[in-house]
């Protein structure tokens, strides 16, 4: 059980290296192409979904949790069941790194990397405008370090917070985060074009008094 278990859990990083030991048997474009075509299809059909799974078993760990330290040490005398979703959650925060990685190299093979998201404002989030504690009208997305917890499983907590549930937790492919990016600044990318046409138009013009 237990090594199957762990097969499971291993499954979404294995398939991110089978692609990569794909790539470099092949020679240059080749592997480019091989490696690009699949990364997306990595996080969509792999990744994501394993994501997904990590989150429900997680949220049921919070809600067993709830009230209780997330510390080993002061949950020795605690009932079975409390000790049993600590662990799991432990396991449970491990796959999730696990799976960030298995993105990471995926999208590394494959040479994809956002476009229009570099500061990675959508990479955790499909909404972060919804983050409590920062809007798109502060500035700079300033990292999932400076507004989350840094022990890492209250961080997976507080990820499926009820406080974060419209800020819609996601695992996205390159061409979602660069969506997503292009969506909420429509209007600014509209303005922008729009200042350059008009600098565009007086410069044509000429200048009006000699």
């Amino acid at each position: 059980m237990k090594l199957h278990r762990a097969g499971d859990d291993l499954q979404a990083h294995a398939a991110a290296q089978r692609i990569f030991v794909e790539a470099i048997e092949q020679a240059g474009v080749a592997a480019v192409n091989v490696a690009a075509v699949h990364a997306d299809r990595i996080v969509t059909d792999n990744l994501a979904p394993a994501m997904g799974d990590i989150y429900e078993k997680a949220r049921r760990c919070g809600e067993t949790l709830a009230g209780h330290p997330l510390d080993a040490r002061r949950l020795l005398d605690a009932e079975r069941p409390i000790q049993d979703a600590y662990r799991e959650l432990e396991r449970l925060v491990a796959r999730q790194s696990l799976i960030w990685e298995a993105r990471r190299w995926a999208n590394a093979v494959g040479f994809r990397r956002p476009e229009h998201d570099g500061g990675g404002t959508f990479l955790h989030f499909e909404r972060p405008g919804e983050v409590p504690g920062w809007s798109h009208a502060a500035g700079r997305w300033p990292g999932l370090d400076a507004l989350a917890p840094a022990e890492p499983l209250a961080r997976l907590l507080w990820l499926l917070s009820p406080e974060l549930a419209a800020a819609r937790p996601w695992l996205p492919t390159v061409a979602e985060q660069d969506e997503r990016w292009l969506t909420e600044n429509a209007g600014i990318l509209e303005q922008q074009r729009a200042g350059v046409a008009l600098a565009q138009h007086v410069g044509a013009r000429g200048p009006m008094f000699r």
